[in-house]
């Protein structure tokens, strides 16, 4: 048997730009967590998106809740999704599967929570 290989998904473009981050089980909470904080204290911008494909969307949620805990003017809103992936193997033949994905969104609110 051939090995597969693993190619972009097609979509994965749109979840791409300065202030996206791909949550991946390769990176840890912390290092994740800090990543988002410095985007958002920065002041640059009003919005951070968090993006988990597979096995991260557990890593996803819990960043979203532990970045919306630790400051008050941060709220969270997410949806879910199903994402087209591509595994060609060694002749380049496509084999086709979905994975379900979660987009958390993680805006600054106008007045701090009480």
């Amino acid at each position: 048997m051939q090995p597969l290989s693993r190619t972009v998904p097609p979509g994965l473009h749109k979840y791409r730009g300065p202030n996206h981050v791909l949550v991946s089980r390769r990176h840890s909470l912390r290092s994740l967590h800090a990543r988002v904080r410095k985007l958002w204290e920065t002041g640059r911008w009003d919005e951070v998106h968090l993006h988990g494909l597979g096995a991260a969307i557990s890593q996803a949620i819990v960043l979203a809740a532990a970045l919306e805990e630790s400051d008050a003017t941060m709220s969270a809103s997410a949806s879910t999704s199903t994402e087209l992936l591509v595994d060609r193997d060694a002749q380049g033949e496509g084999v086709a599967r979905y994975n379900s994905a979660i987009h958390v969104c993680l805006r600054r609110r106008s007045e701090p929570r009480g």
